[in-house]
């Protein structure tokens, strides 16, 4: 029995389920329809209930609810893409250091990591006020139930849009221009959205708008737009036409809102999926203002720490400049205090700095007016570097303004060269030599710019290559905690021949409040003499790697060293214990057996966990086995035998390298993991 004021929500089975299934209750108030935070909050729970039930084979991109839909419609729908605004808008849990030590997910992973290691706790930087930050906003448009656009960010775990307008986290301008742009798509309904949701999205070819791009321009207020349109350019698009000429009218030569109008031709192309860009160079197309020959002159200016910067609307940009201002000043003040260290033996000579993933250079370019400016130097060169080719051209405008305040402008050399962060690291050089101070921003992975090579994990082949370096100050900027604790092991790690780095500093800052984002700096300095290693710390994986594939248990004359009833067999030892927390049975045996049925379907080999932990019974037993956990291997012949041995270590190769980041990012103290053996190998 309920209490009064409380009704139930059904959740009503599909048509191909049992229909003798008794249907989810979920309790809610009764007024929840006129609350749509209620009803939201309804919704969430109907979605958990569905989720542990026979409903969690829906797949992928489908509708979600009705009720949640009609919640997405609302300006309180950003909570369901995770921000936590309007729960903490009026008290933010976060005011000091020490909250964001014991609360935050992000902050505290960091901090157990510090400690273990014997260092103080991450400090934390934190803005004022964490409302009106975001000035750079990438929304989905998508349709409403009743078929109007929708403006926001996708529910989680689904690509229906969730209305994203009054999220406390947007620039006054952002949430100002959002406004007028609703307003002209009601008013304008031959304006389609892009249906997001459809499973096969990628091959639509009707026009429609897919995304929107707003970046403010704080000291003016006004806000670039940018429509991604689905079509080819040239095409036939009356409906964006109109819509360009509602929120601009082409007569006006200004507007009070719009600092630019952009339209970027999303051409359907299968190869794409569900990427929100087109790769093709003639994709972009600038609208207002209007400018000869087609050109893009629309940049958006901001001044950083008091240096002038100019960003495109292909160019990446913070979406927390203020926050950012803070990550520069920082900078800047590490390096003053760590070139200290090239005075004593070289003088006034030339400092060379070399920034990985730049974009437009305001990393780079800030640092190196910071070390030009204090006259420690003779010269300054700094060679930038960015996968997206579009940087270059507003990198020398950026580097043109920014030195014009240095007489001797010739004691200052900056370049820019389009290369990707692994294509960089191959000879770690800056400009006329090795680069001495190395500036890294990469994205969430890390230095892992490539997956795997040559055997090695993702991104140790890039420490490497830093170590190897002449690279004696790093300034690594980080929006991955998990990447950048990899990456810091890495460059830390007394082996590996070289001199490692000692990490000098480590401050956090909340970028984005209301989510778990954190970032990261870290400043890293080479250490003349090899670090003791710490009790705790994981062996390095150069200890922990399995051996190459060479065939140790076969004889000389290439056959078995051990045959029964016709078939070659062996052992692999597994050698990680099944009762760890790691589940090392599941991985390798694979989801449903994938692993083994992949390796059976392609050798003809017989596979079977035995020993500890593996669940097999034995026959003469009727319990496990004793033995350590190991894969038995039977196969009918020698091909079959080596292609299954190949495939196997490669599997167990994988296995390893995900139990020893499981070990460094779980905070376990592990001074010596299980060894890896390599296949006992067939014996006589």
């Amino acid at each position: 029995m309920l209490c009064p004021g409380w009704a139930t929500l059904r959740c009503r089975p599909r048509a191909a389920e049992s229909t003798h299934r008794n249907p989810s209750l979920v309790v809610l108030p009764l007024d929840a329809a006129r609350d749509p935070r209620l009803a939201s909050a309804a919704v969430l729970a109907v979605g958990l209930l569905r989720s542990s039930g026979p409903h969690r084979a829906v797949p992928r991109g489908r509708r979600i609810d009705r009720l949640q839909a009609r919640a997405s419609s609302t300006p309180l729908g950003c909570h369901l893409w995770g921000c936590r605004c309007q729960a903490e808008r009026d008290n933010y849990p976060y005011k000091a250091a020490e909250d964001f030590q014991q609360s935050h997910p992000s902050v505290g992973l960091l901090s157990r990591w510090r400690r273990r290691e014997g260092a103080e706790p991450v400090d934390v930087y934190a803005a004022p006020s964490p409302l009106g930050y975001r000035t750079r906003a990438k929304l989905a448009v998508g349709p409403s139930p009743g078929g109007a656009p929708v403006i926001g960010l996708f529910a989680r775990g689904t690509f229906e849009v969730a209305r994203c307008r009054g999220c406390a986290v947007f620039h006054p301008a952002i949430d100002r221009a959002l406004a007028v742009l609703e307003a002209a798509l009601t008013a304008l309904p031959g304006v389609q959205p892009f249906d997001h949701a459809e499973p096969e999205s990628w091959r639509v070819t009707a026009p429609a708008l897919r995304y929107v791009e707003l970046t403010a321009e704080r000291q003016t207020g006004l806000v670039q737009l940018v429509l991604l349109w689905n079509g080819e350019r040239g095409s036939s698009a009356p409906a964006l036409e109109e819509l360009i000429e509602k929120l601009w009218p082409l007569k006006a030569t200004e507007s009070d809102v719009w600092h630019s109008i952009l339209v970027h031709w999303r051409a359907p192309d299968p190869s794409l999926q569900r990427e929100m860009r087109s790769k093709r160079p003639d994709a972009w197309q600038q609208c207002r203002p209007r400018t000869r020959r087609g050109m893009l002159v629309a940049t958006v200016r901001e001044v950083l720490d008091g240096l002038p910067f100019v960003f495109g609307a292909q160019s990446f940009q913070q979406a927390n400049m203020g926050v950012y201002e803070q990550i520069l000043r920082d900078m800047k003040a590490a390096l003053q205090s760590e070139i200290s260290a090239f005075l004593g033996s070289e003088g006034r000579g030339t400092l060379r700095l070399l920034e990985l993933c730049g974009g437009v250079g305001a990393i780079g370019l800030s640092l190196a007016h910071a070390a030009a400016i204090s006259k420690a130097f003779a010269s300054v060169a700094l060679l930038s570097t960015d996968i997206n080719p579009e940087g270059g051209t507003l990198f020398k405008a950026n580097a043109s303004q920014i030195f014009s305040d240095i007489k001797e402008h010739s004691a200052v050399r900056t370049e820019f060269a389009p290369l990707s962060l692994h294509a960089a690291l191959r000879n770690v050089e800056a400009l006329d030599g090795p680069a001495e101070v190395l500036i890294v921003n990469p994205p969430r992975s890390g230095l892992s710019a490539r997956s795997w090579r040559s055997g090695r994990p993702a991104g140790e082949e890039e420490a490497q290559q830093i170590r190897d370096s002449a690279v004696r100050v790093i300034i690594y900027m980080s929006c991955g905690p998990r990447s950048f604790m990899q990456d810091a092991r890495r460059l830390t790690n007394p082996g590996g021949g070289t001199p490692p780095f000692r990490l000098a500093s480590l401050r956090c800052y909340d970028l984005f409040p209301f989510t778990d984002h954190i970032e990261t700096l870290g400043v890293f300095v080479r250490e003349e003499a090899a670090l003791a290693p710490l009790q705790s710390q994981v062996e390095s994986r150069d200890n922990l790697k399995w051996l190459p594939w060479d065939e140790t248990s076969f004889a000389r004359n290439s056959t078995p060293a051990r045959r029964e009833r016709g078939r070659w067999q062996c052992q692999f030892l597994v050698g990680i214990e099944a009762s760890h927390d790691f589940g090392v049975v599941g991985r390798v045996i694979g989801y449903r057996g994938s692993n083994m049925k992949r390796i059976a379907g392609a050798s003809g080999a017989k596979m079977r966990l035995r020993g500890r932990g593996s669940g097999f019974v034995e026959a003469e037993l009727g319990t496990e086995s004793e033995d350590p956990l190991m894969l038995c291997v039977s196969a009918p012949d020698v091909k079959s035998y080596r292609t299954a041995g190949s495939m196997i270590h490669d599997l167990f190769t994988e296995v390893y390298t995900a139990f020893v980041d499981f070990v460094e990012f779980s905070g376990e103290a592990v001074a010596t993991p299980p060894k890896v053996l390599v296949h006992e190998g067939a014996r006589d």
